[in-house]
Order: structure tokens, then C-alpha cells, then sequence
């Protein structure tokens, strides 16, 4: 039987461990989620040069595109095919924006979201 101090002890350290845990799960978690949106309305935002910055990554088929907005610093998030990637990426290059393609994308570590 373990005395009364050794449980002390590990229930301390249970305690500190889940604080630890929901305070990373607080400092990790994304402030500003992206916000999806049609590839119509991402063409416009384009067009209008509202594009400060943009993440590509590309998949078989199409590509995820993550975009921070110019005016209000939002991200907004859309999927384009593969085949208008070319066209796209100077068409953000003749407005401005900062261009980065990633093959692979982290994925987030914690498990409860």
C-alpha cells in the first residue's frame, strides 16, 4: 500500500502534466483559421489584387491554396485545380503577392481539436 505522500506526489504530477497540456493546447491552437471559400471568389480577390501572401500545395489532381488577405488580414482557404496553377501563380506574381508551393503539409500534432 503505498503511502499517503507517494499519491500526493503522483497526483501532483497528473495535475501539472494536464495543466501543461491544455496551456500548449491554448498557445498552439490557430488564432485566425481560414475561412473557405469558392475558387470564384478567390479569382476576384486575385483580380483585385487582395492577396498579400499565399501557401500552395499541390495533390494529384488539384491544389490547396491558403491565402492572408491584403486589407484585413484573414486567411481564407480554396481548392484549384491543378491545371490553373500556372495561370494563377502569375497572376499573383503580377499583383505582389508572395508565393510559397509546399509538397508536404504538417499536419497538427494534438489530437483533440
Amino acid at each position: 500500500m503505498p503511502s499517503r505522500s507517494v499519491t500526493k506526489t503522483f497526483f501532483l504530477w497528473i495535475g501539472i502534466g494536464f495543466i501543461s497540456f491544455i496551456f500548449l493546447k491554448l498557445v498552439l491552437t490557430d488564432k485566425n483559421p481560414a475561412s473557405g471559400l469558392a475558387y470564384s471568389e478567390f479569382q476576384k480577390l486575385v483580380d483585385d489584387n487582395d492577396i498579400l501572401s499565399v501557401k500552395i500545395y499541390p495533390e494529384q489532381n488539384s491544389a490547396k491554396v491558403f491565402a492572408l488577405l491584403r486589407g484585413t488580414q484573414k486567411y481564407v482557404e480554396t481548392t484549384i485545380p491543378s491545371a490553373e496553377l500556372p495561370d494563377l501563380t502569375r497572376r499573383l506574381r503580377d499583383g505582389g503577392a508572395n508565393i510559397s508551393i509546399s509538397e508536404v503539409r504538417s499536419g497538427n500534432w494534438t489530437l483533440f481539436s
